[in-house]
């Protein structure tokens, strides 16, 4: 599909393999590559979507895809070759529409997924001149109804809409005035924006290098809001490479497998009130796929040149199956990034029953301290509501005494998440001024099985400690300890722990200024511990140890990120 305008438009691919997303003048016939394969047939509750487009995809990857994930179910894309009149292009023959559908979806019961790339009005659809945009959202209407006529059980999507843009004043713009495409969203069956990177990693690093990541999640966002506004699931165009109609050199390199999966994670996790995108569209483009002068891909470990013989479809396919592997882990794995600054429902409440966020707290195998008096909850003694308190965008934790420490094991308010170690991940959570005791008070993060196999890295006293415990036993060599940092405790505190399961270590790092972070020792090796499991948990704890008074931790995050 063709990008109208760069700043307009760069829809994600909705976890999927193009649909059809052309970047170039579609042809008056579409061609057999306009047909997508839906390869993860789930529901809307279940894992997000991907879609891939095998006519655009070489053997090798085709082959790839069919074995390596679940089949299938067919998609397509109507272009403008197949909706216009032949007298006025801003006009719909229904007769051509007709022809189209008989043609490309001869069953009449069928269930597939169509597309209507008709990108053409998106001009005049960026108008807030009623007179100018009103006409052209009746004619789109006319496609989907028409379609819908014929194949009732079909489902239809619009591409593009609503219109999505680097700069959020020009993105308000062209979707105003509100309900402007009210007529279009009540008809079709699922929402299809637009969202294509147009930059590099490299571009603006030093003035904004967060601008690819603030547009994909305000793009997610505005997406998910039009979902939740019609009720409608929805699914974006996302491409695995800069857009061809960039305005920078890189246009058309494809993004590394690691940094493809991260940005697309970036759209596939953005929350508006729990609610996430459906899944991924992924585009492709089998006319910009094989050329002498196209620009060099990185993969891991190798720089593969793209196909210097046209007729061959090896070295892309090498790519984009790299690009699906990376794109299928973070799938499996969605990363989570809890900000506290509302409730999520479903999930460990506070003490006003607010959820955190957290999906579990670790039971303690050992005996309850004295201290920490009768438990609140008989069935779940490990949980002590009253001790969480979510408030002005931050959860504090409020301490008790027992700790996960070789056999003791009664640690109180150990929050988690599930976590799959046997993918690389990233552990991230901000401590906001410590507290500063001698008594071996601590908080930070844990990651583990149990509590008495795990690794924590902590804030105690001036100090940050990395330990590992397996089996309720810790050596000296299973700590790492920094020498004392002064006024620690007046400061904003990040941790940072980085599992690596190719070469079973764990490394701890902290940061007080957010962007030089400092390694805590050597990484701890993890071999022969179990650590590196699709089962194991991670999140965040807190207790005053060897102090007589509870004392309040406030976390202002907590992040998993698969890598």
């Amino acid at each position: 599909m063709k990008t109208f305008n760069l700043i307009r438009l760069c829809c994600l691919f909705i976890l999927m393999v193009p649909l059809g997303c052309e970047l170039t003048e579609p042809p008056a016939t579409e061609p057999n590559r306009a047909t997508a394969v839906q390869f993860h047939n789930l529901t809307r509750a279940g894992l997000q979507k991907i879609y891939a487009f095998p006519a655009s995809l070489g053997d090798t990857a085709k082959s790839y895809l069919k074995k390596n994930t679940d089949w299938m179910v067919t998609s397509q894309l109507i272009t403008k070759g197949s909706i216009v009149s032949y007298n006025d292009p801003n006009k719909v023959s229904l007769t051509k529409v007709s022809n189209w559908v008989n043609s490309r979806v001869p069953e009449v019961n069928s269930t597939v997924l169509i597309t209507i790339d008709w990108e053409e009005p998106f001009g005049q659809l960026q108008s807030q001149d009623s007179a100018t945009y009103m006409p052209l959202v009746r004619e789109y209407v006319k496609v989907v109804n028409k379609i819908k006529e014929m194949r009732p059980q079909a489902k239809v999507s619009v591409y593009g809409l609503p219109f999505i843009a680097y700069s959020e004043s020009e993105q308000t713009t062209f979707n105003q005035p509100a309900g402007k495409f009210e007529l279009i969203f009540r008809a079709v069956d699922v929402i299809s924006p637009e969202i294509y990177l147009s930059y590099p990693e490299t571009y603006n690093q030093t003035s904004d290098p967060q601008l690819n990541e603030r547009f994909l999640a305000s793009a997610a966002a505005l997406a998910v809001r039009e979902g939740m506004n019609y009720q409608k699931p929805v699914l974006p165009y996302f491409w695995y490479r800069v857009t061809t109609l960039s305005d920078q050199p890189e246009k058309g390199y494809f993004w590394d497998p690691a940094t493809f999966a991260r940005l697309a994670n970036i759209v596939l996790t953005q929350e508006e009130s729990s609610t996430r995108v459906d899944g991924l569209i992924l585009w492709d483009q089998q006319s910009k796929r094989a050329s002498s002068n196209t620009p060099g891909v990185t993969v891991p470990g190798t720089t593969v040149a793209w196909v210097t013989d046209p007729t061959t479809d090896l070295a892309y396919d090498q790519v984009v199956i790299q690009e699906a592997k990376a794109l299928e882990a973070v799938r499996t794995n969605p990363s989570i990034n809890l900000t506290f600054d509302g409730e999520i429902a479903n999930t460990i409440a506070d003490k006003n029953g607010i959820g955190t966020g957290f999906k579990m707290i670790a039971a303690y195998s050992g005996v309850r301290a004295a201290d920490d008096g009768t438990p609140t909850l008989t069935g779940t003694p490990e949980y002590e509501p009253v001790k969480l308190n979510l408030v002005d965008g931050k959860l504090q934790l409020i301490t008790n005494k027992g700790l996960a420490h070789l056999t003791s094991n009664n640690q109180i308010n150990t929050l988690g998440m599930p976590v799959n170690s046997l993918n690389p991940l990233q552990l991230e959570t901000t401590i906001i001024k410590p507290y500063y005791g001698t008594a071996s008070q601590q908080a930070g993060m844990w990651f583990g099985l149990n509590d008495r196999t795990y690794v924590k890295l902590v804030v105690s006293g001036h100090k940050i400690e990395l330990r590992k415990e397996q089996d309720d036993a810790s050596a000296s060599s299973d700590q790492r300890l920094t020498a004392a940092i002064s006024g620690l405790n007046t400061q904003t505190v990040r941790l940072r722990l980085v599992l690596n399961p190719v070469t079973n270590t764990v490394t701890g790092y902290y940061s007080t200024n957010g962007t030089t972070y400092i390694k805590v020792g050597t990484p701890l090796n993890l071999s022969n511990t179990g650590l590196i499991s699709p089962a194991a948990y991670a999140g965040i704890f807190g207790s005053h140890r060897n102090g007589t008074t509870p004392v309040t931790y406030t976390f202002d995050n907590f992040k998993v990120t698969y890598q």
